[in-house]
């Protein structure tokens, strides 16, 4: 599995009906949590950008933009934008156990 720092951004109209979907938005994330393939999402605290982050564990960066138009938040329409990057973690709990000098990824070209 690859990891992968997601980002969604909401529909600014329609920010008043995110408290509506709110629940199952939740229910459906700490479903992927369970299966192991969403390691952990938030709101982005970002007055510019109205939007959430997520970091996920999946096969592919099509396989986490596919679970992620299933979200409510989705499905509804408040989210107009994700944006999937792969994202190799060097240090912490997500990370491989790379070398800091001989086996880091970008040091190798």
């Amino acid at each position: 599995m690859r990891t992968y720092a997601v980002t969604y951004e909401y529909e600014p109209e329609l920010l008043s009906l995110i408290d509506n979907w709110r629940p199952a938005h939740r229910t459906y994330l700490r479903k992927l949590e369970k299966e192991g393939l969403l390691f952990s999402s938030g709101h982005l605290r970002d007055l510019k950008f109205r939007g959430a982050l997520l970091i996920m564990r999946t096969d592919s960066a099509q396989q986490a933009r596919e679970l992620l138009e299933e979200d409510p938040f989705f499905v509804h329409g408040l989210v107009t934008n994700i944006d999937v990057k792969e994202w190799e973690p060097t240090i912490g709990d997500l990370a491989e156990r790379f070398d800091t000098v001989v086996d880091f990824p970008i040091s190798n070209p």
